[in-house]
């Protein structure tokens, strides 16, 4: 299966916040609060920022977990980037309308520091098309022939733990 891709920023946007409607922004906003929270409260973690990423290709919203230099161990590395995953995917399933993107098969694509995902807002629970949101993609998008609601919108996300040179 394909990754999620998300869709280019619009050519006049100047804020990764521009194109997610109002109701999913609160909703994203908590998603991602969530997860900084958690990842603040992870032993070894000396703090975390969240911002706003725009580059080249895409913007996204990123979140830095700041690690010991003491740790530094793959096993434990990947603990933190679990505690993320968790938080995120937790997050989601107790909000009302946000969805983390192929979260049944996919949902978050190995970046050289921790991960990336995309979340995307269902406007109608009744009225969704499942596979993009479960899978991650709909094979009947491209021909037009899906007549399910894709995402309302899309906010690009990702995870990196990083290590300070602080101890």
């Amino acid at each position: 299966m394909m990754p999620v891709v998300p869709p280019p920023p619009l050519a006049n946007a100047t804020s990764v916040w521009d194109g997610v409607q109002p109701k999913f922004r609160f909703q994203f906003e908590n998603l991602l609060n969530a997860t900084k929270q958690a990842l603040s409260n992870a032993p070894g973690i000396l703090g975390v920022d969240m911002f706003e990423n725009s580059g080249a290709m895409s913007q996204n919203m990123t979140i830095v977990a700041w690690a010991r230099r003491k740790e530094r161990t793959s096993i434990e590395h990947e603990q933190i980037l679990k505690l993320a995953k968790d938080s995120i995917m937790r997050a989601a399933e107790n909000s009302s309308g946000a969805y983390v993107m192929g979260y049944k098969q996919r949902p978050f694509s190995p970046t050289d520091y921790g991960f990336s995902a995309v979340l995307g807002g269902m406007a109608d629970e009744k009225q969704a098309c499942w596979d993009m949101f479960m899978k991650g993609s709909c094979r009947r998008e491209y021909s037009g022939d899906c007549r399910w609601q894709h995402a309302a919108c899309l906010l690009p996300i990702q995870v990196e733990v990083r290590h300070s040179q602080q101890e």
